[in-house]
């Protein structure tokens, strides 16, 4: 049995799709070429925070300070980390532009051309991607301001 997930963006439209049991919101969404925001996947940062309006879920594995106690309480859930139990309607703090509709490739290979350190906690990594389906050298689509985890 799979359960309906309604997301509302705080400009009044929705995405709806199914969560497999055993799935987080996030990876429902994503198997379902849906990009909702988020980023460490693991309940640390707080990207992916949202308002359970109606339904049941189970909450795993997450950090106090992402989700405090006092929130968890007022039913705001880290989707991430959000295992519905029923189907769930959850509203989100940001406007439907910025969900992606397009499938996403996540995993690359390629060869580090160069590794450079410009200061104590940034680097400079030139990689050279390779096609996942091809092994042929491409250019990775990256626009300026984007980011990617290693």
């Amino acid at each position: 049995y799979m359960d309906t997930i309604e997301i509302e963006t705080e400009d009044g439209e929705a995405v709806v799709f199914e969560c497999e049991p055993g799935d987080d919101v996030i990876t429902a969404a994503l198997r379902q070429s849906i990009t909702l925001l988020s980023s460490c996947r693991v309940g640390g940062c707080a990207t992916c925070k949202a308002e359970c309006t109606d339904g049941d879920f189970e909450m795993k594995n997450f950090s106090s300070q992402a989700l405090p106690s006092d929130e968890e309480d007022q039913g705001l859930t880290l989707l991430c980390r959000c295992y519905p139990g029923s189907d769930l309607k959850l509203t989100v703090p940001y406007t439907h532009d910025r969900i992606s509709f397009h499938e996403v490739k996540t995993e690359w290979s390629g060869d580090v051309i160069s590794c450079e350190k410009l200061s104590h906690n940034v680097v400079r990594l030139v990689v050279r991607c390779n096609d996942p389906e091809t092994g042929n050298n491409q250019k990775l689509p990256f626009l300026p301001g984007q980011y990617m985890d290693i």
